[in-house]
């Protein structure tokens, strides 16, 4: 997926968040106050740019990429390295 980095409480980790649990995001308590220091975040990487959408496109990206290779594990991989792959 183009552009995808991954942040601490940010743009990606909070719209994934906001996709998976929406519950336990609410984007109004966050300050827009840049000079307000956050624990474990640094005042340039808020989550001002999450959203809920994009957060729902990069789980289905992951489900995806992580189905694919359960696939080709099944169907293209012999018993021996099948299970030299799943202890890696």
């Amino acid at each position: 997926m183009k552009g995808l980095s991954w942040d601490h409480a940010a743009k990606w980790e909070t719209s994934i968040l906001w996709a998976l649990r929406p519950d336990l995001v609410d984007m109004s308590l966050l300050s827009r106050n840049l000079e307000e220091s956050l624990e474990g975040l640094s005042a340039r990487t808020r989550g001002f740019h999450a959203l809920r959408e994009l957060g729902e496109e990069v789980v289905n990206h992951i489900v995806s990429r992580i189905s694919d290779v359960a696939v080709r594990l099944l169907s293209a991989t012999g018993p021996l390295n099948r299970e030299r792959y799943l202890r890696a």
